[in-house]
């Protein structure tokens, strides 16, 4: 059968793939009408040439599905010229977080409207481009909005479980003008603590009321306030440019194109560099060890599991847990965060009552809730979670000591 939609991606993400292919089925889109590489039913492993040159001719709908991972792959990068050679087809880019319209590299740029897979207007859309090809395409508002809501979540879960292959080179012959600006001592603490932020949060905008930026500081325990002063000076030297919305008003600054893709390619050596030039601020910043009450109960007062939780909170960085009927998702990110870890089921069998033991302590509030006055979601209080990423040695140590005694046993072993 011909294809209706080409899903084009690299394989490490098929994840990302898998729950797009869902989603468009449960919408009344045939499995048949799409091609997606790495999904059953495609035998990528026998003429796969063949396949997909055949797939691309007929497909009227072309998802790229980017990501560093993707940029990295000499057939993905081949891959998408030849969508974006192909006439008569509806481009959609979907960028994955790292990705955003500075760092979209060779043939989809800027030209193209990159869409999330969180944001429920970017999924509408879809939608809305793929109705008129698909007689079968849901019609009921409320199906589809309910369907758009699991599909967030299926997504969200899935990003959560995901192994990022980090891009940064341990070292590079490159050269990057940034970098050797850096690492001459040519930038100020505020300015590499700007450098930082958005290296991190892999984002090329600071709004002008540096409200995310102060918000990032604090979590990250940096005593230090930044405003407008900060970027100046990079102004004036034309790495940064003002940013414009659609109605040509400034609402902040950014990189330039080309010095924001400098700054993504830093090497680890400059990246210890600007830690070792702010950790001042960082020393200034962080949550004395004797004020941290976790730190106590981890060593004498938590059960294992309220243990296991801790650090399943920790490794994912989670600010916010489900529970009710969305427990089942949160469910399923433990036990990859445990199969990752090697661990048993232990947090995933005991993950409801351990969840009403934080609730007790007060450690979390309902962030959420059903239109039958239910709790969907928690949301973690922001002292308590900043103890958390904040405990001492001792307690990392007894975290440690925890894990391995709920490794889990392979049966397979033929001993």
């Amino acid at each position: 059968m011909e294809k209706l939609i080409f899903i084009s991606h690299r394989s490490s993400d098929k994840a990302f793939a898998s729950v797009l292919e869902s989603f468009l089925v449960k919408c009344g889109v045939s499995y048949e009408l799409i091609f997606c590489s790495s999904l059953p039913g495609n035998d990528i492993k026998q003429g796969i040439s063949g396949e997909i040159r055949a797939s691309l001719k007929t497909s009227q709908i072309d998802f790229v599905i980017l990501s560093d991972d993707y940029y990295n792959s000499a057939y993905c990068i081949n891959e998408v010229g030849i969508i974006w050679f192909k006439d008569g087809s509806i481009k959609i880019p979907i960028c994955l977080p790292e990705i955003n319209e500075d760092s979209m590299l060779g043939f989809f740029d800027k030209e193209y409207k990159i869409r999330r897979l969180d944001n429920v207007t970017d999924i509408e859309t879809i939608c809305d481009l793929i109705r008129p090809l698909c007689t079968n395409f849901i019609t009921s508002t409320a199906k589809l909005n309910s369907y758009i809501a699991t599909f967030i979540e299926e997504y969200k879960q899935a990003l959560a479980s995901r192994i990022v292959i980090s891009q940064v080179p341990i070292t590079s012959k490159e050269p990057n003008p940034l970098e050797e600006k850096i690492l001459k001592g040519e930038f100020v603490d505020d300015e590499l603590l700007l450098f930082k932020y958005l290296f991190e949060t892999q984002t090329n905008v600071i709004h002008s009321d540096y409200l995310l930026v102060n918000e990032w500081l604090k979590k990250n325990n940096i005593n230090r306030q930044l405003n407008e002063s900060s970027q100046e000076m990079l102004l004036e030297e034309k790495l940064f440019v003002w940013a414009y919305d659609d109605y040509d008003d400034v609402y902040g600054v950014k990189f330039r194109v080309d010095v924001y893709r400098q700054l993504r390619k830093l090497t680890t050596d400059c990246l210890s560099y600007i830690d070792n030039k702010i950790e001042k601020h960082l020393q200034a910043g962080q949550t004395k060890n004797e004020d941290n009450s976790i730190d106590a109960l981890i060593q004498k007062g938590f059960t294992d599991e309220e243990i296991l939780l801790t650090k399943y909170i920790i490794d994912l960085e989670k600010t916010h847990l489900l529970t009710g009927w969305q427990t089942p998702q949160e469910e399923q990110s433990i036990k990859v965060w445990e199969d990752m870890n090697q661990l048993d089921n232990t947090l995933q069998q005991n993950y409801g009552s351990t969840l009403m033991k934080f609730s007790i302590r007060k450690f979390i509030d309902v962030s959420a809730k059903t239109s039958y006055d239910n709790p969907k979601e928690y949301k973690i209080r922001d002292n308590v979670y900043s103890m958390i990423l904040n405990i001492n040695d001792a307690s990392k140590k007894k975290i440690d000591e925890v894990m391995k005694k709920y490794v889990a046993i392979d049966d397979d072993l033929p001993f």
